[in-house]
């Protein structure tokens, strides 16, 4: 269920653009690292608008965590270089929860509120 909601969330931040490696992929690794802190650490729920300009970035980044947690997703969607920030977002975000949850959620949850993607409850 909570993959579910990663899903859904990513896949729900889709707007309009060409792809620009660099700032897809910060959008990718940061859309990545917001919903994994607002699944895994309380107080924290996402921002209505989460500002993609690229459906196609917010699709693959959708997919990206879909294919990370065995999930249905479409091929198609994935772009490799999202693909790969996905993954790297996912196990930095995981892993400093793991070691600290408290402090990790704190860090990780006051840049992503920062970042417009989280907002505290």
């Amino acid at each position: 269920m909570k993959y579910a909601v990663i899903a859904v969330a990513l896949a729900s931040t889709a707007l309009s653009t060409p792809a620009r490696a660099g700032a897809d992929t910060d959008y990718a690794a940061l859309i990545t690292v917001a919903v994994t802190t607002q699944i895994l650490c309380p107080g924290y729920e996402l921002a209505d608008d989460l500002g993609s300009e690229n459906p196609k970035i917010a699709r693959a980044t959708a997919a990206a965590v879909r294919k990370r947690f065995g999930a249905p997703h479409k091929a198609s969607d994935l772009i490799p270089e999202i693909t790969a920030e996905v993954k790297s977002a996912l196990g930095y975000a995981t892993d400093k929860i793991a070691k600290d949850a408290a402090a990790a959620c704190k860090h990780l949850g006051t840049v992503a509120v920062h970042a417009g993607m989280l907002v505290r409850k």
